[in-house]
């Protein structure tokens, strides 16, 4: 009788379907092909970008030396995919001379951030900046002038990337920033 009792047990885990089969299916449907594909990281990126340029000479007052430049700022908070191309709103300005001649300048500048590693980012800068300077008789002259830096850094650390060409046009970008992972919601 015992022996019966092991030959059936035995028979009962052997037939039972599940525990040694080599063709069973998973229960759970396939995953998309979306879900298979690994995630898009979002970045959080709060900076702050100036650009300092000489324009004409240098004037003394009271015995100070006040430099000929203008300096743009722009500090904000932005969210961007990984990837992906900010570009800061276009400032045109129209301006005449002294000299009669009417000048047009167009500046701004491009964010990119691309992940390099859980924890590690690069951050890609660019600040551009078109001039065109109409002369007499309807002639004009133009020039552009492009700025590229790029750096990496840890998520969550501050990050400084000084582009310039001071030597030649007199000109530097600063671009302070804290780059951080935003969490995304679970679908």
């Amino acid at each position: 009788m015992r022996s019966w009792m092991c030959v059936s047990l035995a028979l009962m885990i052997v037939g039972s379907p599940g525990l040694f089969a080599e063709d069973q299916k998973d229960p759970r449907p396939p995953k998309s092909k979306d879900a298979q594909e690994e995630k898009v990281r979002v970045f959080r990126v709060t900076y702050e970008f100036t650009l300092e340029q000489k324009k004409g000479s240098d004037v003394a007052s009271d015995g100070k030396t006040i430099p000929g430049r203008y300096i743009v700022r722009s500090k904000g908070t932005l969210e961007l995919l990984e990837n992906q191309k900010f570009v800061w709103p276009h400032q045109t300005a129209e301006y005449a001379e002294a000299d009669g001649h009417r000048h047009s300048e167009d500046s701004w500048f491009e964010i990119t951030v691309k992940s390099v590693g859980h924890n590690r980012i690069r951050l890609e800068v660019v600040a551009k900046q078109s001039t065109t300077e109409l002369l007499e008789a309807g002639e004009s002259r133009s020039w552009n002038l492009t700025l590229a830096g790029s750096k990496t850094a840890k998520l969550g650390e501050k990050v400084k990337l000084e582009i310039s060409d001071e030597k030649t046009l007199g000109t530097k970008c600063t671009f302070d920033a804290v780059i951080e992972e935003k969490d995304q919601e679970k679908k």
